[in-house]
């Protein structure tokens, strides 16, 4: 009954190395996903708003691979101005070489995204995080592991939520599941 969750990285191939190669139940194992991102994301709206009414969720890949579902993430209720978006979206990504740079590590952001997802896990109170699970076909993507939008039921388990999608984020998802299913399969030929 228990749940296994992955913090490495490469966290989202990791996620999938565990289910497809270990196996590990998928309905047993999570991986931080994008939801640090997703926390950075929000960081950067309220620095650029001056507000602290902001919400994010971000999908896909950890890192370069970040999707953006805008039609989610806003500031005071608002949506967040097409102009900004790119501007932001890179802003979340560049926040952790700021903090490496400044830090050396990320490590008190990965322990808040941690405590969240055991927090969540353990209240299982619906709430929807990104997090990397196996995609079983969801939004017409397979063979992957990759951040999706995931709360926990009852019994713990996560299930994902399958929310519309604009056009271009699904297809920003669909094309970064490629690239991923690509480097899973060198990950597979680096390790035997």
């Amino acid at each position: 009954g228990g749940l296994y969750l992955m913090v490495s990285n490469p966290v989202d191939l990791l996620v999938h190395f565990m289910v497809d190669r270990l196996d590990v139940p998928g309905e047993r194992v999570v991986g931080t996903g994008t939801l640090l991102d997703s926390m950075r994301l929000e960081d950067c709206l309220r620095k650029r708003y001056a507000s602290s009414s902001v919400s994010a969720l971000t999908l896909g890949e950890h890192g370069e691979g970040l999707v953006v579902d805008w039609t989610r993430t806003s500031v005071d209720a608002a949506p967040v101005p097409a102009p900004d978006r790119e501007g932001l979206r890179r802003s979340a990504i560049e926040a952790a070489y700021e903090i490496m740079k400044g830090k050396g590590s990320t490590s008190y952001g990965i322990a808040v995204a941690v405590l969240t997802i055991v927090g969540r896990w353990l209240a299982r109170d619906n709430r929807v995080m990104s997090l990397s699970v196996p995609a079983g076909g969801m939004y017409g993507i397979d063979g992957v592991s990759l951040a999706l939008p995931v709360r926990f039921d009852e019994g713990g388990i996560p299930c994902v939520e399958e929310l519309p999608l604009e056009h271009e984020t699904l297809s920003a998802l669909k094309n970064i599941s490629v690239g991923m299913r690509e480097s899973y399969r060198s990950l597979l030929d680096e390790v035997g």
